[in-house]
């Protein structure tokens, strides 16, 4: 029940955000897509930069988080 309760609401978030990049995409007039590490910024730009800090190897900012917070990226 519980996960149920949890991806219902990653559900409704996501529709939340492709319904801001929509009307976002309509006020510029091409598809511009927020990436997740924008959200993310956006949200609390704090937590961002103490995420960034308390992750130890370079490489593992890098390569690995640096991607996913890039992901829209990747569909272009």
């Amino acid at each position: 029940m519980i996960g149920r309760l949890i991806g219902w609401a990653i559900f409704l978030f996501g529709l939340l955000v492709l319904a801001r990049d929509v009307l976002v995409s309509i006020d510029i007039r091409h598809w511009a897509p927020i990436t997740l590490g924008q959200l993310w910024y956006d949200l609390n730009p704090v937590s961002v930069f103490r995420f960034r800090l308390t992750v130890e190897y370079p490489f593992l900012w890098n390569s690995i988080i640096v991607t996913i917070l890039l992901c829209w990226r990747l569909l272009r």
